[in-house]
């Protein structure tokens, strides 16, 4: 017998995959890197979520909070894990990347850059503030 369980999964991180999973968090186990596809030059780093390897093709707020925690040479975040959220924006369901443990890169004192605390969604930049 062959099992086509894997036939039938695909071999990205999307919405249902992240629905589906029993642990919301994925392990990033390479620095990826740009490749074309249909949305254009893309950033595409390999994780492994639910014990499987898949490819993560993060949206710019996500990779946003990984540069902010990580900062922005993604050899720095191999090995690191990701919470992976749903999202609804205008109607269509988005995954976020949230670092887990994560501490601040280019961070002293708690001290955000303006750029970096523009990038942060209201609840974090009030968190991060002390508001």
């Amino acid at each position: 017998m062959v099992d086509s369980t894997k036939a039938c999964e695909s071999d990205w991180v999307n919405a249902d995959l992240v629905k589906l999973a029993k642990i919301k968090k994925a392990v990033i186990t390479g620095p990826g890197d740009y490749k074309e596809g249909k949305f254009g030059n893309r950033l595409q780093i390999p994780v492994q979520i639910d014990g499987k390897m898949k490819t993560y093709s993060p949206n710019r707020d996500s990779a946003t909070n990984c540069k902010i925690a990580w900062g922005a040479d993604t050899n720095g975040w191999v090995g690191k894990t990701i919470e992976l959220e749903l999202s609804s924006v205008n109607g269509k369901v988005i995954i976020i990347a949230r670092p887990t443990n994560a501490v601040a890169h280019n961070m002293d004192s708690n001290e955000l850059t303006q750029e970096e605390a523009e990038d942060l969604d209201p609840v974090e930049r009030r968190s991060r503030m002390g508001a």
